[in-house]
């Protein structure tokens, strides 16, 4: 444990395109982020000799497209040292699971998969998938725009204002978060690598500014208060209409991050109208 927390330390993630960074930190049972996205999950850890160099996560989620079921594999939390970058570590440890994929049932069971990577300067890591790489199987599905607003700031939006959001042909890849909101204290701080304060997110359900949930907002900004938090939420970039209406009452970011996916037993899930995700899961 004290190896994973030590390669946390080590990787820093961009807020605000780059203006600021993070840190993350899993506590100290390290796994229960993970497991409370899906309905299986397993970890994979490098090491060369006895010293931990990186770690991945995989979620499996059963996850609806175009009002059909599929099963979702979401790949997270890829970790390398800094030592051992750019030396095609990635690129082998894809090749090592797709050559076991055929003859290990454990590694199947999922239609498409996907991940997330926070933007810098506008890009992600996926600027890093060089040569034969089957990372570049996945491709970009979506832009998702990631803000952190003042619950004061929301509980004061006219919700009767709300532009009216059709839900149809719009993938919610969050489908185990029913609360209105999800808590993530311990279980994985962000952690500002300026100053060492642990930010206080209060993450929005997925799907809380479709019309039939919006009435909720009012409630959920309430508890952040109470709790001194920040309300957290993601908006599609393709939502534009969603994007203006906030931006009009003073709501922006910068900090974005793009999912890519790659689907080989299911429709792709870029055809979609907009993707909804929670920020808690990102």
């Amino acid at each position: 444990m004290r190896e994973l927390q030590s390669l946390e330390q080590d990787i820093e993630y961009p807020l605000e395109d780059g203006k600021g960074n993070f840190i993350i930190r899993h506590g100290k049972e390290y796994s229960p982020f993970f497991t409370q996205q899906g309905n299986k999950t397993r970890f994979v850890v490098m090491k060369i000799n006895s010293q931990l160099i990186g770690t991945a996560a995989g979620m499996w989620k059963k996850i609806s497209l175009f009002d059909k079921n599929y099963n979702g594999l979401y790949i997270a939390d890829l970790k390398i040292r800094s030592g051992h970058r750019k030396k095609g570590i990635l690129k082998i440890l894809l090749w090592h699971l797709l050559s076991r994929w055929a003859f290990t049932a454990d590694y199947r069971g999922w239609d498409f998969c996907y991940f997330c990577t926070m933007l810098k300067n506008g890009e992600g890591v996926d600027k890093s998938f060089k040569g034969f790489n089957p990372a570049k199987l996945a491709t970009p599905s979506a832009l998702i725009n990631i803000y952190m607003v003042e619950p004061t700031i929301l509980s004061a939006l006219d919700i009767k204002s709300l532009p009216k959001i059709d839900p149809e042909k719009s993938v919610n890849l969050s489908p185990m978060r029913n609360e209105l909101i999800l808590w993530n204290d311990g279980k994985k701080d962000i952690i500002s690598s300026e100053n060492q304060s642990i930010f206080r997110f209060g993450h929005l359900h997925p799907e809380i500014f479709f019309n039939e949930n919006s009435s909720n907002l009012k409630e959920a900004a309430s508890i952040i208060k109470m709790k001194k938090g920040l309300a957290c939420f993601a908006i599609d970039d393709r939502q534009g209409d969603i994007i203006s209406w906030l931006k009009s009452n003073g709501i922006t970011t910068k900090t974005k991050c793009k999912i890519f996916s790659f689907s080989p037993f299911a429709p792709s899930i870029k055809h979609s109208r907009n993707i909804n995700i929670s920020t808690g899961e990102i």
